[in-house]
């Protein structure tokens, strides 16, 4: 039973429960109540889509560096820093973008073994910088960056 309705039984007014004024009350009420959960709706919806923005915006910034892995090999000196090779099949080009962040293009390509710390954090692991490995694989002809999340 509504509220309306037992307000005016309370009050010992049946005339105002069967009446006009009770249809009108009932109407205006869940035309509030739908209006709300269109708006709840709407809101869960939007902060949805923009959630992975809002990560993205909030993270710490850091300095991108290039540093060879113990494993490198010839071409990456183990624990050093990574060699500006050109661009071509055996050297890893763009640096990927993730949680949001686009892709950086460079005029330079890294060696297998290479690892990089990209700009920005992972905000699943507490916003630490993200590393991403260039690495060859079998299933590409060429290097590509390997990126843990």
């Amino acid at each position: 039973m509504s509220r309306f309705l037992l307000a005016t039984r309370s009050l010992n007014r049946p005339d105002l429960a069967e009446s006009g004024c009770f249809h009108l009350a009932r109407r205006a009420y869940s035309l509030q109540t739908g209006e709300f959960m269109k708006i709840r709706l709407f809101f869960g919806a939007a902060i949805v889509f923009f959630l992975p923005c809002f990560a993205c915006e909030s993270g710490k910034t850091y300095p991108v560096t290039f540093v060879c892995e113990p494993t490198g090999g010839l071409t990456c000196p183990p624990e050093g820093e990574c060699p500006a090779l050109p661009l071509g099949s055996d050297t890893c080009g763009d640096l990927p973008g993730l949680f949001g962040h686009p892709p950086t293009s460079v005029t330079v390509g890294r060696p297998v073994g290479c690892e990089v710390g990209l700009s920005y954090g992972n905000p699943y692991y507490g916003d630490s910088q993200q590393t991403c490995t260039c690495t060859m694989d079998s299933s590409s002809p060429t290097p590509k960056w390997e990126c843990p999340v």
